[in-house]
C-alpha cells in the first residue's frame, strides 16, 4: 500500500510545520490499496471503522474513494482515526488487512 500523508519530516513540509507547531498532526488520512477488490473488501472486514464519510465526528470511519469519483486511483481509502482506544483500532485493522490477504495483490491478479 502507500500512504498518502507527507509526514512533517519530509521535503516540502513547511506548510505543515506552520499549521502544526506543536508537531502534531489531522487523524485523517489515506492509504492506496495494489488492488481495487481489496480497497472495496476492507471496510466490510473492519468491526470498529464504519464505512462512510467524515463529517467531523469522533468516531473511526473509512471510506472506498472511487464511490464518489471515478477519476480516484481504484484502490484509494480515506481513513479517518476517531476517540476509540488506539490499541482496539490497530487489533481492527490488522484482523482486517488478514481477512482480505486472500484476495488479489495485484491488478493484474484480479484480470485472471
Amino acid at each position: 500500500y502507500t500512504t498518502l500523508f507527507r509526514s512533517l519530516g519530509d521535503a516540502g513540509s513547511d506548510l505543515a510545520k506552520r499549521m502544526n507547531p506543536d508537531g502534531l498532526v489531522g487523524g485523517t488520512f489515506s492509504i492506496d490499496l495494489a488492488t481495487e477488490a481489496r480497497a472495496k473488501a476492507l471496510p466490510a472486514a473492519l468491526a470498529l471503522f464504519k464505512d462512510a464519510t467524515s463529517l467531523g465526528g469522533v468516531e473511526s470511519l473509512v471510506e472506498w474513494r472511487r464511490r464518489y469519483d471515478d477519476a480516484i486511483s481504484p484502490g484509494l481509502l480515506r481513513i479517518s482515526v476517531g476517540l476509540e482506544d488506539p490499541d482496539d483500532l490497530i487489533a481492527d485493522f490488522s484482523q482486517a488487512i488478514a481477512t482480505i490477504d486472500h484476495l488479489p495483490a495485484a491488478p493484474w491478479d484480479e484480470m485472471a
